[in-house]
């Protein structure tokens, strides 16, 4: 598979979203690889479209520049393997964002 690693911080209304409660606002890291950040931005935005969420936006996103195991946190680097071995993962985190945030 060609490409780099992409990576998006952003958050998303659940919709059709599995284990998540429908109308809940939580925080994403969506891992793509793209050949370049624009196209890995869409693909980034298709990905949880699929996934179930709505209203996604990405605030933050680039290349990912580190292996998996400089990541600290077992999670991310999960993700990122995931997203290295088949093109794309997708992290949910647990906790609800406040309606206002």
């Amino acid at each position: 598979m060609d490409g780099r690693i992409y990576a998006f911080k952003g958050e998303g209304v659940a919709d059709q979203a599995a284990n998540r409660r429908h109308g809940a606002r939580h925080a994403l890291m969506i891992f793509v690889r793209c050949l370049d950040i624009e196209t890995a931005e869409m693909q980034a935005f298709r990905i949880a479209a699929e996934k179930g969420w709505d209203f996604v936006t990405l605030q933050k996103g680039g290349e990912v520049t580190i292996e998996p195991s400089e990541v600290t946190e077992q999670y991310l680097r999960a993700a990122l393997v995931d997203a290295i071995q088949g093109g794309s993962s997708m992290v949910t985190y647990n906790a609800e964002l406040p309606p206002n945030s």
